[in-house]
């Protein structure tokens, strides 16, 4: 059995929303903080043809399930 099947979590409520990401804004910002400036650069590249958009949740409830 998996040890991380009983270790519970969080239920999380609360609104879903899709938006776009004009201008790469969102992937340039999460991209330079995870990565040296040199690797962000070369992966925001090779993503710029991709139709990438933001997910957001505006949590409402947090519920921690066992």
């Amino acid at each position: 059995m998996n040890k991380l099947a009983n270790t519970g979590g969080y239920r999380i409520k609360g609104e879903f929303t899709i938006e776009p990401d004009p201008n790469d804004a969102w992937v340039r910002q999460m991209t330079h903080r995870y990565e040296t400036p040199e690797q962000a650069e070369k992966d925001i590249i090779d993503w710029a043809e991709l139709d990438i958009i933001v997910l957001r949740l505006k949590q409402k409830v947090a519920l921690k399930v066992l």
